[in-house]
């Protein structure tokens, strides 16, 4: 009969806690990568990066030695180990129920933080997720009659908004970044539709700048909204916002430019009030970004 050591300690494996967001921030790989990304994007990357860690119980700088490994490896057949991961990274998300747009982004994070760590080199050889850009929820592109629904349910400020992302089809981050100025020429020429030039912030490099235009009604509203800005007391120059908030911590006396979620509030409440944008709709939601690709401005 074998006899056991009472003095020796038996090894008991630590159980696995999981990496935090705010651990994950630490690793110079990780912040190697985010510097690659918009901030806003940046936070989305993170949660990505950290649920894929604490699936395959690895941290940053390992998935990163491992796939320097691989690239290494005089054996083709032992360079999968990563290609392996992503793809078994896949199924569990589709087992937890992820919509496939979902797991599409998930899988365009993970995959990015190799390559902006390892460079070309660190592309992982797999095809994109299929069905990437399917969503479980339909979405509602708003025809005129619809738009017209919302814009009698709101204020002016509200209408002008609304009316500005139908008609210009522009993202709301660009909307909020014009000024007066950019389109003071064209409104005081009295050119109809209005031409509106700006550069995007979202690919910018390969975009360059853009031309888009409102319509006639779209810019009686504009100058409904300017004079209605002016009798509130406003002083109002090329610098001034052409979107307009008040700022509560200055007693809604300060104007500023409206955030990019106030705009999307207005125009989701908008088709709330006019019953079209609560999800439950014969025909899908209508969200901001159908705004966006709404037919008044094909």
């Amino acid at each position: 009969m074998k006899r056991t050591n009472p003095t020796k300690k038996s090894k008991v494996k630590e159980k696995f806690k999981g990496f935090s967001e705010k651990q994950l921030l630490e690793y110079p790989e990780v912040q190697t990568w985010l510097r690659t990304v918009s901030e806003k994007s940046a936070k989305l990357y993170i949660k990505c990066l950290e649920k894929f860690c604490n699936w395959c119980k690895k941290s940053p700088e390992q998935l990163i030695l491992d796939r320097d490994k691989e690239l290494k490896s005089a054996n083709p057949n032992g360079r999968t180990e990563t290609r392996n991961l992503i793809l078994d990274f896949r199924k569990y998300l589709e087992g937890q129920g992820y919509a496939p747009k979902s797991i599409n982004t998930f899988d365009g994070c993970i995959r990015g933080f190799y390559t902006a760590v390892l460079g070309n080199a660190g592309i992982v050889n797999v095809k994109n997720y299929r069905d990437s850009f399917v969503t479980t929820r339909k979405d509602l592109v708003p025809i005129l009659e619809e738009v017209k629904k919302m814009l009698d349910v709101v204020d002016l400020e509200e209408k002008f908004r609304i009316i500005f992302i139908a008609q210009t089809g522009m993202r709301v981050s660009d909307a909020v970044e014009l000024r007066v100025g950019d389109i003071r020429r064209e409104l005081e020429l009295g050119k109809v539709p209005l031409a509106i030039q700006f550069v995007p912030k979202k690919d910018r490099e390969m975009i360059g700048e853009r031309i888009t235009f409102l319509a006639s009604d779209g810019v009686e509203i504009l100058k409904q909204y300017l004079e209605w800005r002016k009798k509130n007391g406003e002083v109002i120059t090329d610098d001034s916002p052409l979107f307009a908030g008040r700022s509560k911590k200055y007693g809604n006396k300060k104007v500023e430019a409206v955030s990019a979620h106030m705009f999307n509030k207005t125009i989701k409440d908008a088709a709330k009030k006019a019953g079209l944008g609560n999800g439950n709709g014969n025909y899908g939601r209508l969200r901001t970004h159908c705004l966006e690709n709404s037919l008044l401005h094909s």
